[in-house]
């Protein structure tokens, strides 16, 4: 058995934030984008029957060369709005776009939301001072979050299948057309 792989990996990240003050009220913008592409380059050669005192697969009585290529790509973006107000309140908003090779052709990119309200409650001039509690902060929020799917699937289906068949020396390969 032999193997050689290339496997090359790029990615990109861009984010900006903006911040203002309106009196008691702080605005925090921010925006980005991410860029990652994953390209994977395999060659297998593989040999049965070795010669004796063979050391590599071109010494083998039988051989077999594969070679398998995968290339993903993703692209995400994301907005997020965050208010406060006295530098005790918070709320936020943000959303998230993601769109991947692996959706298939043509997709719709997944949106990913996400809210969120913090309050200080220890800042509070009616809580009182407890002794080794310098901050206390209540938080709720919700979101919601995913995971592209592997190369070959799509909307969680699949698009080939490799079975071996009981009694049989080769695969044998199932294609399903989906729309």
């Amino acid at each position: 058995y032999e193997i050689r792989s290339r496997v090359q990996s790029t990615s990109a990240e861009l984010g900006a934030t903006a911040t203002f003050e309106f009196g008691r009220i702080l605005s925090r913008t921010s925006v980005g984008a991410q860029y990652v592409r994953h390209h994977r380059n395999e060659l297998t050669a593989s040999g049965t029957n070795l010669r004796p005192g063979g050391a590599s697969v071109i010494d083998a009585a039988s051989q077999s060369l594969s070679q398998s290529y995968s290339e993903t790509v993703t692209l995400g973006s994301y907005v997020e709005q965050m208010f406060g107000l006295n530098d005790r309140l918070f709320l936020t908003a943000a959303l998230r776009a993601d769109g991947a090779s692996t959706f298939g052709n043509p997709y719709d990119p997944a949106l990913y939301p996400r809210a969120g309200v913090s309050w200080v409650v220890s800042e509070e001039p009616f809580v009182p001072r407890v002794p080794g509690l310098d901050n206390l902060r209540l938080r709720y929020s919700y979101g919601a979050a995913g995971q592209q799917p592997t190369p070959g699937m799509r909307r969680m289906a699949f698009q080939s299948l490799n079975v071996n068949l009981e009694g049989q020396t080769n695969p044998a390969v199932i294609t399903i057309r989906l729309p």
